[in-house]
């Protein structure tokens, strides 16, 4: 029974994707629909949101609710967007305009959410690696390509080294600020300290 209701609620999960997700919006998953006063599908999106969706792909297609093919075209199409986007450190922007793929303003860059989205870039990336076998030729570069992304985003200009603790985020823009940090590994920033550890960028201590 159990495993019924969740099929169901996978099943919904990737509908929403497939419905809310356009060429029009460059293949990226909106933060939110509103639907109580109906405002419909937001035209923004995080880091976290473009992670998520990330590793929902490969989660989809393990749960044969995806074909392979369409699953590594719909991760091709969001690997070609990321590439292309303005960011800071190698990081993505706390949100973008998913029309314009502007960054919005105020420029603000998030410890979590850059965590939360290295962690699943390689989380996909290694789903690819695992499905590789079955996967066209042309998409046997995807893999690659995630880690890449992972591999460029610098975790050091978001660490305090004299706290041990990492900012809340930084703001590119304003200077003399006094941030904020995360005190408990028990926060949202655990997947923060445990990948940035593991890229090798941020000491184990």
């Amino acid at each position: 029974y159990m495993r019924e209701v969740l099929g169901r609620v996978a099943a919904g999960t990737m509908l929403f994707f497939e419905t809310a997700i356009t060429d029009e919006d460059h293949a990226l998953p909106p933060d939110n629909v509103q639907i109580d006063p109906n405002k419909g599908i937001s035209h923004r999106t995080s880091p976290t949101n473009i992670g998520l969706y990330l590793v929902s792909l490969v989660a989809a297609e393990k749960l044969r609710l995806l074909m392979l093919e369409d699953m590594a075209r719909r991760v091709e199409a969001v690997t070609d967007t990321l590439e292309g986007l303005e960011k800071w450190e190698g990081h993505l922007y706390n949100w973008y305009d998913t029309r314009t793929l502007r960054p919005m303003r105020p420029l603000f860059v998030s410890s979590v959410d850059s965590g939360n989205l290295a962690t699943c870039l390689l989380s996909c990336a290694q789903g690819l690696r695992v499905l590789a076998p079955g996967l066209p030729a042309r998409y046997l570069s995807l893999a690659g390509r995630l880690d890449a992304l992972a591999n460029a985003m610098r975790f050091p200009p978001l660490y305090d080294y004299d706290a041990e603790l990492f900012f809340v985020g930084v703001h590119p823009e304003q200077a003399n600020e006094s941030p904020a940090h995360y005190d408990l590994l028990a926060s949202e920033a655990r997947l923060l300290s445990y990948v940035s550890i593991m890229l090798g960028q941020i000491p184990v201590r």
